[in-house]
């Protein structure tokens, strides 16, 4: 696969260069990732909730555009990203088409993927959730822990926000809690976990009708 870079040249992507879209942007249609003018690179037709696979990406200078599929509208403005070689990266759209509370955004997420040490596993949260009405704190505790007397693992991730993943020991299965910032209620999530050592995984936040939606991602 090719890739259409500045000024026309053909840039092929570098192999060890991998970029994935996820959908969290609230539109009246499906959308596409428009890579220099190609509208297949990344992602072409995709709609809320989406969590597009890890693709190749050029490691060259490129201008990256969200627009409404099948048209030259656009949703999110065009922004210039590098993806440096031997890395991956989440390009998260958020937002909501025609808000001036939530307006459309496209922001990229380092996915440092390497593995974790010995008997370990490696978590972290991405907040695209407009329904937690705020920044979130994210636990992991023990089935029996009263998170009264606990301490998060991550403060104040904000809406479109993610933090960087927190690495913790195995010890049995864990029950991941996400609160409002600075509280500790009510949970806005509540999910158990049984982890493997080696485990890289992303809990993403998104919206499900008036719900929050909890997906537990293998990075």
């Amino acid at each position: 696969m090719l890739l259409g870079g500045c000024g026309g040249a053909t840039v092929a992507p570098n192999t060890n260069t991998q970029v994935r879209v996820i959908d969290a942007l609230k539109t009246t249609g499906n959308v596409g990732v428009d890579v220099n003018g190609d509208f297949n690179f990344f992602a072409n037709n995709i709609g809320y909730g989406t969590i597009q696979p890890y693709g190749l990406a050029s490691n060259q200078s490129q201008q990256v555009i969200a627009v409404s599929h099948g048209t030259s509208n656009v949703v999110v403005p065009a922004q210039t990203l590098t993806f440096a070689q031997n890395t991956k990266t989440t390009i998260l759209l958020t937002g909501t088409q025609g808000s001036g509370s939530f307006p459309p955004t496209l922001t990229t997420i380092s996915d440092n993927t390497a593995p974790p040490a010995a008997g370990d596993w490696k978590l972290r949260l991405i907040n695209a959730s407009q329904f937690t009405g705020g920044a979130v704190d994210i636990y992991v505790l023990a089935p029996a822990a009263d998170i009264n007397v606990s301490s998060p693992i991550a403060s104040s991730i904000g809406y479109g926000g993610a933090i960087t993943y927190v690495e913790m020991q195995v010890v049995g299965a864990r029950n991941v809690k996400i609160v409002p910032a600075g509280q500790k209620a009510p949970i806005l999530v509540n999910l158990s976990v049984n982890p493997a050592a080696g485990d890289v995984r992303t809990l993403l936040l998104l919206d499900n009708g008036g719900n929050i939606s909890s997906t537990l991602l293998s990075d």
